[in-house]
């Protein structure tokens, strides 16, 4: 509302001195507030689609690397003369097994069937090992 329709409506009201200047004041402050609260609401929803626009970007960049990753594994492992060898941005030729990620590494030849961690591995209980130490 302007002036004026503030000054007819609290006129109707029967408000005058003192009383309609307060109520005048009061009305436009509670005005500019929600105008206020208007503006940050329409810039927060603005922020918050700039940040979904952004994500979905990174998001399709990450997508588009993945096929590509996948598609140049795929070729590697179609062409016989590279064999498993992949090419990295860098030059660099690296198995094509390191693109993927294991759960747990794979088990190593050199470790005994009865160990059940390589943490426990002591040599000395080893049975071979103590039959070898004994006299």
């Amino acid at each position: 509302m302007d002036l004026k329709d503030l000054v007819s409506a609290s006129e109707k009201l029967g408000l005058t001195g003192d009383a309609l200047r307060k109520w005048v004041e009061e009305e436009q402050a509670r005005a500019r507030e929600e105008r206020a609260a208007e503006r940050d609401a329409r810039r927060e929803q603005a922020e918050r689609e700039e940040r979904a626009l952004v994500l979905a970007r990174e998001k399709a960049a990450l997508d588009e690397k993945i096929l590509l990753l996948r598609l140049r594994l795929t070729e590697a492992e179609a062409d016989p003369s590279t064999g498993n060898l992949v090419e990295t941005q860098d030059g660099v030729l690296e198995l094509a097994q390191q693109f993927f990620l294991y759960a747990k590494p794979p088990p190593s030849p050199y470790s005994f069937p009865f160990v059940k961690t390589y943490e426990q591995v002591d040599i000395c209980d080893s049975p071979l090992i103590r039959s070898s130490l004994q006299p």
